[in-house]
């Protein structure tokens, strides 16, 4: 009796030994990993958009229609806050009422840094300063196929970020940069040349930063929002994190008008996708 009692313990002890070290593994593989979110990304994306563009220099209506647009964008961690860097180039052909067409070519460059300065459970509020080059020059072919018709500004105002997480993997951003001082460059009222270099493609990006002057808030309007849902490293200790790996699904509003020279407004909206990069 005594050697199957002492039997049935050694096989209980051996048991034991043998299962805590896969209990062990097991707890291992069951415990989510917590990995450090990324200090710096890079984006490429691309998107389709819709333009409306009214010059009264040439003529009274308003032109629209769609486009394409390719975006190229930096976030890296200096200091207490963030710097955000974006880049984009940008083309629509436009159509009036009247079945005129037109076209136009836009690029921008922009950069900000932000702190948060509110903070909540998975979300937080970001305000920092903006600047940026924001140009556009507009091919009224149907009313003049001699002359372009340009915006050109670079203005500074403040930024306001929002990020707020949706998930363990997805947080929503939303973005607003408004205009409040900077430089505009414009057309001359009376154009006396004949003919624009408009087969040279450096017109497009010298000739809206020519002749500018300095404008504030009651002469040159310019908006921007971008809502989007962006990806966050999984597993993250903060998946509210305004960096994160993985793909961008958006909205990009612009909108831009001024008085100088005659009235130009400018409305855009792009729908766009874009995959970063973290480090």
């Amino acid at each position: 009796m005594r050697r199957k009692l002492k039997s049935i313990l050694v096989c209980f002890a051996l048991a034991a030994t043998m299962a805590f070290p896969q209990r062990a593994r097991a707890a291992e593989e069951e415990t989510p990993i917590f990995t450090p979110g990324a200090r710096h990304t890079l984006a490429m994306g691309a998107g389709l958009r819709g333009d409306a563009v009214r010059e009264d220099l040439v003529v009274p209506l308003t032109f629209a229609g769609p486009g394409v647009r390719l975006l190229a964008a930096y976030r890296g961690w200096v200091g207490p806050g963030l710097l955000s860097a974006r880049a984009d180039l940008g083309l629509a052909f436009l159509f009036n009422r009247f079945g005129h067409i037109a076209a136009t070519l836009d690029y921008s460059a922009e950069a900000a840094w932000t702190t948060r300065v509110v903070r909540g459970m998975g979300w937080h509020l970001s305000l920092g300063p903006a600047i940026a080059l924001d140009s556009r020059v507009n091919y009224l072919y149907s009313w003049d196929d001699a002359h372009g018709y340009w915006l050109g500004s670079e203005w500074l105002g403040p930024m306001v970020r929002h990020t707020r997480r949706v998930s363990d993997r997805w947080r929503l951003e939303a973005s607003t940069s408004l205009a409040l001082v900077g430089f505009e460059g414009r057309p001359p009222s009376y154009r006396y040349n004949k003919q624009d270099a408009l087969t040279h493609v450096d017109y497009f990006f010298t000739q809206p930063q020519r002749h500018e002057q300095f404008v504030t808030l009651a002469d040159l309007q310019v908006l921007r929002i971008d809502v989007a849902f962006r990806h966050a490293a999984y597993g993250a200790p903060d998946p509210s994190s305004e960096i994160g790996r993985g793909w961008a699904f958006g909205v990009d509003v612009r909108f831009a008008r001024t008085t100088v020279a005659a009235t130009n407004i400018n409305l855009g909206a792009c729908l766009y996708a874009a995959h970063a990069w973290g480090w």
